[in-house]
């Protein structure tokens, strides 16, 4: 998981998973978006023609995203052999998920479908799938304040997509300060800066992790939409400054003062084979120079505890062919003092409920003497 050189973050799998199915965080009250009407009406046509119903089974909820499941059946039928005809029923139930979530994507098409209600997955859902609390400012400002920040539920459900597992980033965290020796006893507040910061789950997983009792110092993240969630969301936890270039000079130099965790999810679209392969392997290497652009903050800063997210595959048996390894080079060559850990860790695997959402994490720690 993290390879003989890289320790792993120590976190187990487990053989429970609570709830048994997703269906458990449906709301059966939700009623279907009409902006997404058409939309409904041209996956209903397209599942009819794939005669779905082979592989439902009767009086139970499915999930199907649409823009992967359609990508696969194109692929199926390409060449014209098998275009006239349904796809053969072991495609279909590849596609088709009646228990555990498939990972969610940030893609606007590939939203989950529910076949049963005829209806996408709401923003209030997501949140649930994502471990969001059911009291929360963040999920507050995902489904009750969207529409004053005229934020639409599809693109809160897009930006949900590309966020990180709460309780998964809360262990994750938990780890690498216990490593680093700072406390969370609530004696005083923790800090936290992250770039490329979504909506802000690594706040939301701070919030869980220590009751309230941490300051968000500040963010970069470059969507207007994810920007206004994390204003209404997180500004009264002190999030005042959100920096629009996660690369930029003025992000590197960040915020002042100490500074606990310092999250990095930069986007990974390049170096996932779950996105069809987006980009050539060169492109996919020369993209790990935005690793080294936004480690110049803790190279300078010396956070006490480093966390970088992205897809799994760059821990893979062949690091990504070698950007992971180009990763791992980058972040031991920015602090090489501190200890370095590395694993996948998934939401189903690890964190014992039912969606598939594994992510590769390396964490560093600073050495205890220089720790506060």
């Amino acid at each position: 998981m993290g390879g003989a050189r890289w320790p792993t973050l120590g976190i187990q799998k487990t053989s429970r998973c609570e709830p048994k199915a997703f269906t458990a965080w449906l709301d059966r009250k939700e009623k279907p978006d009409p902006k997404t009407q058409e939309a409904r009406a041209t996956i209903k046509r397209t599942l009819a023609k794939w005669e779905i119903g082979r592989v439902l089974t009767k009086g139970k909820e499915a999930v199907i995203c649409m823009a992967r499941a359609d990508w696969r059946v194109r692929e199926w039928s390409k060449g014209g052999k098998n275009g006239k005809r349904p796809p053969k029923l072991s495609l279909m139930r590849q596609v088709t998920y009646e228990t555990v979530l498939p990972t969610a994507v940030s893609s606007g098409g590939d939203m989950y479908y529910l076949t049963s209600a005829e209806r996408h997955m709401s923003a209030g859902e997501m949140c649930n799938a994502f471990g969001v609390g059911r009291v929360s400012t963040l999920r507050a400002a995902l489904t009750q304040g969207r529409e004053g920040m005229s934020v639409t539920e599809r693109e809160v459900v897009r930006m949900m997509g590309g966020a990180v597992h709460v309780p998964v980033l809360a262990e994750v965290i938990a780890g690498g300060m216990k490593r680093a020796g700072v406390q969370m006893d609530g004696r005083r507040k923790n800090t936290l800066y992250d770039v490329c910061s979504g909506v802000g789950t690594a706040a939301e997983a701070m919030e869980q992790l220590t009751g309230g009792r941490f300051k968000y110092v500040a963010a970069a993240e470059k969507g207007a939409a994810q920007r206004k969630i994390l204003r209404a969301a997180w500004a009264h936890r002190g999030l005042r400054k959100i920096y629009e270039e996660a690369y930029s000079e003025e992000a590197a130099t960040g915020p002042k003062g100490e500074v606990d965790i310092y999250m990095m999810t930069p986007t990974c679209s390049k170096w996932s084979s779950s996105q069809g392969g987006k980009g050539k392997l060169a492109e996919a290497m020369e993209e790990t120079k935005v690793v080294q652009r936004l480690m110049r903050y803790a190279t300078r800063a010396r956070p006490a505890v480093v966390v970088l997210e992205s897809v799994s595959d760059l821990l893979g048996p062949v690091r990504m062919r070698g950007c992971g390894e180009e990763i791992e080079r980058i972040l031991r060559a920015s602090l090489p003092d501190y200890e370095w850990r590395a694993q996948v860790v998934d939401a189903h695997e690890h964190g014992g409920v039912p969606m598939a959402r594994a992510r590769a994490f390396w964490v560093g720690t600073r050495p205890h003497e220089k720790a506060k």
